[in-house]
Order: structure tokens, then C-alpha cells, then sequence
């Protein structure tokens, strides 16, 4: 297990960098954002540079959750964009990374999301 903290106060930097280790990272990863609003845009952004990516957060549908995380579970998405509701018993074989995209509200959060 690798633990790798960089502190990026620029968006598009911060983008970039997202962007950077999914491509140079094989298997599949979690992005943790803080609020929805944060997940739509890097779903968007991440959509938009040719990774296939999903999303959930609790604003969405039961059943485009289910969705959502059985294309993620079978492999459909590389990548995954979630709020904090997504995650808990997740027991994927291949997952090389987890970025938390902004600080989680707590250390117990941090925990239950690593």
C-alpha cells in the first residue's frame, strides 16, 4: 500500500493530477469528493478526457446508483466518483487507488473510505 498526500490549492491542477494517475495506474480507483456539486464536476471533466468513469452520490436514484456501482463492479468503469454514501462493503479484487479528492468531514470518514 502506497500513501501519497499532495497538498493542490489550483483546480486545473488538481484536475490534472486526477487525470495523471488514472492513466498511469492500472485497475480500477474510488475519487471521494466532499459534495455532490464537486463529483459532477470531476465525473464531467474526467468523461470528457476519454476515462470511463461513473458517479454516485445520494442524489441520485436507487436504481442508477445500482447501476452506477454494478458497472463499476464488473468493470464497465475504471473509475468511479462518489460521495461518501458510496463505498461501504465494496469488495473489488483490482482497486489500486483511492483519491480523496477533497478532505473527508472526519478521520472515521477517511477510515470507512480507505
Amino acid at each position: 500500500m502506497i500513501l501519497l498526500v499532495k497538498e493542490i490549492s489550483k483546480k486545473e491542477e488538481k484536475l490534472a493530477k486526477t487525470l495523471e494517475i488514472i492513466e498511469k495506474t492500472p485497475g480500477s480507483g474510488i475519487i471521494y469528493c466532499s459534495s455532490i456539486k464537486m463529483v459532477e464536476e470531476v465525473h464531467e471533466f474526467l468523461k470528457s478526457n476519454g476515462v470511463d468513469v461513473g458517479i454516485y452520490n445520494g442524489s441520485l436514484g436507487a436504481s442508477l446508483r445500482e447501476n452506477e456501482q454494478n458497472k463499476f463492479m464488473n468493470s464497465t468503469y475504471k473509475v468511479i466518483v462518489a460521495t461518501n454514501a458510496f463505498g461501504m462493503g465494496i469488495d473489488k479484487s483490482d482497486i489500486r487507488f483511492v483519491i480523496h479528492y477533497n478532505l473527508p468531514g472526519s478521520i472515521e470518514n477517511y477510515y470507512q473510505e480507505v
